[in-house]
């Protein structure tokens, strides 16, 4: 299927000037680092800079290896802070951050088509949704359907709901684990000094620290879920998987422990040490097992999907180099071309 580069400039461009609510605009066909963006996102001057730029491959992103890789050294070294590349041809976004003076991006990420596409800029993030790019048509129900003539759901539905299932699993597991670590896990008898016999109980934090403590590690890596991007995200989707593992370790070890309430009936006598005897233990254990389950699910999850969700805006973030200038309003469209023309950059 051959589609219309300048179709799908302009399906961004409406997407994204519907969310830039007088931030800032978006044009097309405008010089940048020398040479002519397809898209450009311009923050509000003056003067105004260029905070994102976007090109679509015109043929298969392999034939214009020696263009594209000249236009991202330009943009890298000017500072542009985000470098969206459209490969209509290969249904495939790829996204690149970070720009370095010496004319690379630090990190590229590559999406399919029918994924969102998650463009942060200062104070603010950009949904471009893919599946309204010409050239993939809809079925009856709305669903884009690509070349192969698979159907896939709307990509914006399927992070957010993947996003909020991550968010529930792992506010279930937490509670369920916080909740029952301080409820009795194990009970018995121990014969005192005097011949009586006294009833001990212990609970799940006495006998085991370790799903209480993994479980707090688990919320905390669901909210730095929304801090970091890329492979930052997906080590801390294996951080929170790696947590609720423990969890399910450390109740399982609580479910059978016997010397923890050993410890608990000697601190009840004042003694070096005791025996409890009829030990035993109550259902609460396995209630932290079924959480540190779910816990263990959202940290998959966030493996499975969290490249695509979104994360907070560049605010947040460490201050960088200034993003590159974008050209003065006063200049006409034909004296930028002739500055093109000449070999001089119209944005310096």
């Amino acid at each position: 299927m051959t589609t219309d580069p300048h179709a799908i400039v302009r399906a961004a461009a409406g997407q994204i000037g519907a969310q830039l609510g007088g931030r800032g605009e978006v044009r097309t066909a405008l010089p940048v680092s020398g040479v002519t963006a397809d898209l450009a996102v311009l923050a509000p001057g003056p003067p105004p800079v260029v905070e994102a730029v976007l090109d679509v491959a015109p043929g298969p992103a392999a034939d214009e290896e020696d263009r594209l890789a000249g236009r991202l050294r330009a943009h890298a070294a000017s500072g542009v802070p985000v470098y969206v590349v459209v490969d209509p041809a290969a249904a495939l976004c790829t996204v690149h951050t970070d720009p370095e003076p010496s004319g690379h991006y630090r990190t590229a990420e590559q999406l399919p088509f029918g994924t969102d596409l998650f463009v942060q800029l200062p104070g603010r993030t950009l949904v471009i949704g893919t599946d309204a790019f010409p050239g993939t048509p809809a079925d009856p129900a709305g669903h884009a359907v690509g070349d192969s003539g698979r159907v896939s759901s709307s990509p914006s539905n399927n992070s957010r709901r993947s996003l909020a299932l991550m968010l529930l699993l792992t506010v279930l597991g937490a509670v369920l684990v916080l909740t029952s670590v301080g409820r009795t896990w194990a009970e018995g008898v121990v014969a005192g000094a005097t011949g009586g016999r006294t009833a001990v109980s212990a609970t799940g934090s006495r006998l085991t620290g370790l799903p209480g403590g993994l479980a707090l590690v688990a919320m905390a890596a669901a909210v730095a879920v929304f801090a970091v991007r890329g492979h930052a995200r997906t080590a801390v989707g294996a951080l929170a998987a790696l947590a609720g593992l423990g969890v399910v370790a450390g109740a399982l070890i609580g479910a059978t422990d016997t010397a923890g309430l050993d410890a608990e009936a000697a601190g009840r006598l004042a003694l070096a040490g005791a025996h409890a005897e009829q030990v035993g233990h109550t259902f609460w254990p396995w209630v932290a097992l079924a959480g540190g389950v779910l816990l263990a699910a959202a940290g998959l999850l966030t493996l499975r999907s969290g490249r695509g969700w979104p994360a907070m805006g560049a605010r947040y973030d460490a201050p960088t180099r200034k993003a590159a200038a974008a050209p003065r309003p006063t200049d006409s469209a034909a004296e930028l071309w002739k500055a093109l023309d000449r070999g001089e950059d119209p944005t310096g």
